[in-house]
């Protein structure tokens, strides 16, 4: 039986089930696309109703799904699903993420990836800590959100077919 490709992702992330095998028979660009582009659909959706407002579940969502592209790349790299989970490898840190991925030649797929690395330097604290996911109280350097979600959509469509 075939499993939706939302929950791919979540189910090779957290408990390893067939990575050997998954990560074998398809190529990064394929294995990109299982990384889910629903958050960034969500994102996208609730971001139609107040257009570039810091609405937090939107910016939560958005770098939910730039998470999980990362991830993907990375993985298909050949970064191990151990050095994903640390949190002085990546975690949930964007920017350790980030500058991973251009280590092992991101801006060769994605050529705004300067412009996206960008972003991710504002937008990485924050989400590390959470405070998208739970709406902390405090003050936060941001961006606006339709350009963020923009460019990982793109990022999404490039790395995936």
């Amino acid at each position: 039986m075939p499993i939706r490709s939302f929950h791919l992702w979540n189910i090779v992330l957290d408990f390893g089930i067939g990575w050997g095998a998954f990560s074998s028979q398809f190529s990064i660009k394929r294995r990109a696309q299982f990384s889910t582009p629903r958050p960034v659909n969500k994102a996208k959706a609730l971001n139609l109703n107040h257009p570039n407002q810091p609405d937090w579940p939107t910016f939560f969502l958005a770098c939910q799904a730039l998470e999980l592209y990362l991830k993907a790349f990375l993985r298909c790299k050949g970064v191990s699903m151990e050095d994903l989970k640390k949190p002085k490898i990546f975690g949930h840190d964007l920017q350790l993420g980030f500058n991973k991925a251009m280590e092992l030649d991101l801006h060769k797929i994605l050529d705004f990836a300067g412009e996206l690395g960008g972003f991710v330097a504002v937008i990485s604290q924050p989400y590390k800590e959470r405070d998208f996911q739970y709406m902390h109280s405090g003050t936060w350097e941001l961006v606006f959100i339709t350009p963020l979600i923009s460019l990982v959509e793109r990022a999404g469509r490039k790395l995936s077919w």
